[in-house]
Order: C-alpha cells, then sequence, then structure tokens
C-alpha cells in the first residue's frame, strides 16, 4: 500500500464506523499497530493519525509475537472457512460478511470482560463496566454486574452503534 491508500482506507474507517458510534469522542484509546514499512512511517500518515486522535503504534522488526492479535484473528478466520468451498469472489464476500458480522458483534472476547463487542457497548453506555488502566496503554475491562446478570439486564440487546457492514449479510 502506498501512504495514499492508507489515508484513503482510514478515512472511510472513520467516516463510516468511527465517527457514526461516535468513538472519537469516547474515553477508549484506539490503536493503530502497523510495521516499519515506509507508508505508516511517513510524515505524513503520522500527522494524519495523530489529527484524528489514533494511537499510531509500530511493531519491531522481526517480531510476530508483538501482533498476537491478529495472528490470533487469521487463525481463527481461517478455521470458520477452511472447509467452505466457494464458486465465485460474490460467494466468498458474502461468507466473509457474515463472518465479520459475528466476529465484531457477537462473538465473546476475553478482552472486554468476557462479552461480546455488542454487549460490551451496550454495558459500557449504562455503567456497568469499569475500565482499570494497567500501564502502557493497556486497559483491563470488568463488569460491574454479575455475569449471569447479563442476559437480564435490560436493553443488553439495543446497542446503539452496531458495526454496520455494507452489502447483503444473509
Amino acid at each position: 500500500m502506498k501512504q495514499s491508500q492508507v489515508k484513503q482506507v482510514w478515512d472511510e474507517v472513520i467516516e463510516k464506523y468511527l465517527q457514526p458510534a461516535d468513538m472519537l469522542n469516547e474515553p477508549i484509546e484506539i490503536e493503530v499497530r502497523n510495521d516499519n514499512g515506509k507508508q505508516f512511517s511517513s510524515d505524513m500518515i503520522q500527522r494524519y493519525f495523530k489529527d484524528n486522535y489514533l494511537n499510531q503504534v509500530f511493531t519491531h522488526p522481526y517480531s510476530p509475537e508483538e501482533n498476537g492479535h491478529i495472528e490470533s484473528f487469521h487463525k481463527t478466520l481461517t478455521r470458520a472457512i477452511e472447509k467452505d468451498k466457494f464458486e465465485d469472489l460474490e460467494e466468498l464476500e458474502l461468507r466473509l460478511e457474515r463472518f465479520y458480522k459475528c466476529y465484531n458483534n457477537q462473538r465473546p472476547h476475553g478482552s472486554i470482560a468476557g462479552t461480546s463487542p455488542m454487549m460490551f457497548w451496550a454495558l459500557w453506555e449504562d455503567d456497568k463496566i469499569e475500565a482499570k488502566e494497567l500501564g502502557n496503554s493497556r486497559v483491563q475491562y470488568n463488569l460491574l454486574i454479575d455475569r449471569q446478570d447479563i442476559l437480564c439486564h435490560k436493553e443488553i440487546n439495543r446497542y446503539k452503534h452496531p458495526i454496520k457492514l455494507s452489502g447483503n449479510t444473509n
């Protein structure tokens, strides 16, 4: 990718996802982790991320362990689609949209108090999650209600800003 493409992609992410969810005004730091490629280390991109309140973090060369989250994502994606057969690119795209919808909204995740992203935001908005600073820009999220009460929590499925996908998501 060229730096202009990086900017173009992030313009789209900001416009389609972060702004509608008012994420740039939330007390949650958005971290963009990338390698040391010229397209990411350019003054223009560094200034762009700073101007848009995105915390840019560079990985160390030859350190795949610093990208454990993306390695985990690739493993999850591979497991989800490895047995599927696709007749054409459109069929693959539809399958990926279903995967992303589930991955981004419904799957439980340990780093957000064992909740799904959609559930996390509903609980966060209702002040049922606390954020504990651990240092080094790390945060631990804890439930302020009993886990068994989550599903009984009023309006748990009403999250105002679910991550939207373009196209058909059947």
